[in-house]
């Protein structure tokens, strides 16, 4: 009995710290793919900029959603666990997914690897959304532990909306049907950029905690 306590913290410590590593190295790995990408024209040098900061953006948030449930979560239970390492894979194939889809040179790769990062960005989401339901699961549960603000639960069911609603935008904009092209590109990315005013829609704030009280 007297071992257990000691176990759980040790095992959130790890995880905790390997998703540090993860998160971080995603963004170094962003820098070095904007380092070696050589534009050719302007408007080459303006798309990588822009295609940088959407993923430098993209990965800070999931961060600081991460950390935000993961700092209320005492411990990784059950499938907390298996979410923690889907999301961890799916940060890290990140970078990769983006730098081929940055150098794609044909259109069949780069439909393939649009299809492959729409999935991938979408698992990160979704495995977010699963994290935060966890924790609104085990806030309710009796006799937990948890001692949770009603206005912060508010807060976190309003984020795993965001988080299901946004994996849900990114998996569905990888089918054959979003690969068409409109007057300002293809419709895929045209989601994707939607995804920003969802994160900006969506994302908590003082003056809707106030409000709840």
């Amino acid at each position: 009995m007297s071992e257990e306590p000691v176990g759980i913290p040790r095992i959130k410590v790890r995880i905790e710290g390997l998703s540090d590593i993860v998160f971080g190295l995603a963004l170094s790995i962003g820098s070095l793919i904007l380092i070696g990408t050589r534009p050719q024209a302007p408007v080459d040098l303006v798309g990588d900029i822009a295609l940088f900061v959407f993923s430098f953006l993209l990965v800070v948030v999931s961060w600081f959603l991460y950390t935000r449930v993961m700092s209320v979560l005492p411990v990784e239970v059950g499938s907390a666990l298996i979410l923690n390492v889907v999301l961890l894979m799916c940060v890290a194939l990140e970078p990769y997914t983006l730098y081929v889809l940055a150098t794609s040179q044909t259109i069949p790769l780069l439909t393939w690897t649009s299809f492959a990062y729409g999935l991938d960005v979408g698992l990160i989401y979704v495995a977010l959304g699963g994290l935060a339901r966890i924790l609104l699961t085990e806030a309710k549960r009796p006799g937990s532990a948890l001692r949770v603000h009603p206005v912060i639960l508010k807060s976190f069911k309003r984020t795993m909306r965001m988080e299901f609603f946004l994996g849900a935008l990114f998996v569905v904009s990888a089918l054959p049907f979003f690969w068409v092209l409109t007057p300002i590109g293809y419709l895929r990315f045209d989601v994707w950029y939607l995804s920003v005013g969802v994160v900006f829609f969506y994302w908590p704030r003082r003056g809707r905690a106030e409000k709840a009280q």
